[in-house]
């Protein structure tokens, strides 16, 4: 029963197997930690090949199988499997192409027996060779500000990742939180609902995740279609934290702002919301926003 370990390390998985193999096999050596798979690969790309008769040196491994119907559907199926477990122990989200550091063995003991509802840890960033990168900047700098005392909502509410904290599964349970079954973005009203409703807090700057830029992946790929999706996380997530707190408004609207640029280069379809940024964010910030945007403009045209 999966009821009886202190940590489950869920792993959503497609057509990967080789760098599955990898994450698995950096998972800490517990037996206090599970791994749960879920796997939606293709034929002959499946989780099975990678966990069949191997030993990985954690407490226990379940796969189990669903359909390819998208990243937030495949995360809420592990939630309703571990509820029907009576799952009541910590959290942790991985993706298949990021691994864990030789540190995170401490980070687990670490907190293992803690009452935290959320717990941060620290995150690399890396390219597919393994040199730094700058995807996870962002999260460093939320963590620097909480940990110099001078704000919480940084982490609270600007952290979208779903990995990179342990996770208090009665949180998830109590306050009846999902994942939207989006194509993208799906974790980041998400995490800001975890922040929100959480009581008690804590970060340690210690490497425990490494957060990998894969060439070919769903965040490395970029499309209007995509870029509208995240707009729209962004923004959803913006107009429920304004609802609550001013304190998550004021981290997540610059997101907004993000989003639209991003969807500007690619959909003249986001102009059309342009008077819905103005009215959710701060106006200033928008105005830089539409400034850098027609700069952009007028750089790409003048280059054809």
């Amino acid at each position: 029963m999966l009821s009886s370990f202190k940590y489950c390390v869920i792993v959503p998985h497609r057509n990967v197997p080789e760098l599955l193999a990898k994450c698995l096999d950096s998972i800490p050596k517990l037996k206090e930690i599970c791994v749960l798979v879920v796997d939606n690969s293709d034929e002959g790309k499946n989780a099975e090949m990678v966990t069949k008769g191997q030993q990985f040196g954690f407490g226990g491994l379940t796969v189990i199988e669903r359909e390819p119907r998208g990243v937030g559907y495949i995360r809420n199926e592990a939630l309703r499997y571990l509820r029907n477990q009576h799952y009541q122990g910590k959290l942790v989200f991985a993706d298949a192409d990021d691994y864990f550091t030789p540190e995170a063995t401490e980070c687990f003991e670490m907190y293992k027996d803690t009452e935290y509802d959320l717990v941060w840890f620290g995150v690399e960033g890396r390219d597919e060779l393994g040199n730094n990168a700058a995807n996870a900047d962002y999260i460093k700098i939320s963590m620097s500000v909480y940990l110099s005392g001078n704000d919480d909502g940084a982490l609270r509410y600007n952290c979208g990742p779903v990995w990179g904290k342990f996770i208090d599964f009665k949180l998830i349970v109590n306050n009846d939180i999902w994942f939207p079954e989006i194509e993208t973005c799906e974790d980041t009203i998400f995490s800001a609902k975890l922040g929100w409703f959480a009581k008690t807090i804590t970060a340690n700057e210690l490497k425990v995740y490494v957060y990998v830029q894969r060439t070919g992946s769903l965040v490395m790929t970029n499309t209007p279609r995509k870029a509208q999706v995240g707009f729209w996380s962004a923004y959803d997530t913006t107009q429920w934290l304004k609802d609550r707190t001013e304190k998550g408004y004021y981290w997540t609207q610059y997101n907004v702002i993000w989003h639209w640029m991003n969807w500007c280069q690619m959909d003249s379809k986001a102009w059309e919301v342009l008077p819905k940024v103005f009215r959710l964010c701060n106006k200033k910030s928008v105005c830089k926003g539409v400034v850098t945007v027609l700069k952009r403009k007028v750089k790409a045209t003048v280059k054809k």
